[in-house]
């Protein structure tokens, strides 16, 4: 039922402020240790592969570095959420990325969410119907689960393309854009570590006020030049 609520309320916050959530997420959490030895191999991955950002030390600089990229994809960044993760878990992770990134080719929201739904594999027309075609399979449900979060975390990336896109327009607000997107990578972070319903709803709308405040901070900005 929590989970059916969840659905629900997402589905209502399609459209803040003109646009959508952007999202996807760091891997569930690991000890200190392991998490820092997946971090270094993943580092060795990401310098053999020749990619950018990825070698910057703070998350503030490889955003930075990220923003100021003339495309973004495998080839040149590894998303945040996949930093940690190392050989098929970090191919996955990738991979759901490289199946998304094609959306952002359309400027219009609803479009970047249909498509990033049917590269999810959400592809019935509301997630109440793809749940009732699992006709119970619990399987098939912490399935379509686990793609609804997808979609949450695809529609968190969203706003952060979309404040990539108000730099773009305004150089000016490098420093804001990258520390709002900064923000919204620690927002999939806490939702992917977020062990309840009610704990990633709560994440959703803090992530609401952090998109509305952005907006005010940017107007307050550009305004002033």
């Amino acid at each position: 039922m929590k989970f059916k609520m969840l659905v629900f309320i997402l589905s209502t916050l399609i459209m803040i402020s003109g646009s959508v959530f952007a999202i996807f997420g760091p891997p569930p959490p690991t000890p200190n240790q392991t998490q820092n030895q997946t971090q270094n191999q993943t580092q060795n991955q990401t310098s053999s592969m020749g990619l950018q950002c990825g070698n910057l030390t703070t998350i503030v600089d490889r955003i930075t570095c990220r923003i100021n990229l003339p495309s973004e994809n495998e080839l040149n960044y590894i998303p945040e959420e996949c930093r940690t993760l190392a050989g098929l878990d970090l191919a996955n992770c990738l991979n759901v990325y490289n199946a998304t990134e094609p959306c952002f080719s359309s400027s219009d929201d609803g479009q970047r969410i249909a498509c990033a739904r049917a590269a999810i594999g959400l592809q019935v027309a509301t997630i109440q119907q793809q749940i009732s075609a699992c006709s119970g399979n619990q399987t098939c449900i912490n399935d379509t689960r686990e793609k609804v979060f997808e979609l949450v975390k695809f529609r968190f990336y969203n706003l952060e393309e979309k404040a990539q896109e108000i730099f773009r327009t305004y150089p000016s607000t490098e420093s804001l854009v990258a520390n709002f997107i900064v923000g919204m990578e620690q927002k999939k972070i806490d939702f992917n570590n977020a062990q309840t319903i009610d704990e990633k709803k709560l994440i959703v709308n803090e992530t609401i006020t952090t998109w509305a405040q952005f907006v005010d901070q940017v107007k307050t900005q550009v305004g002033a030049k």
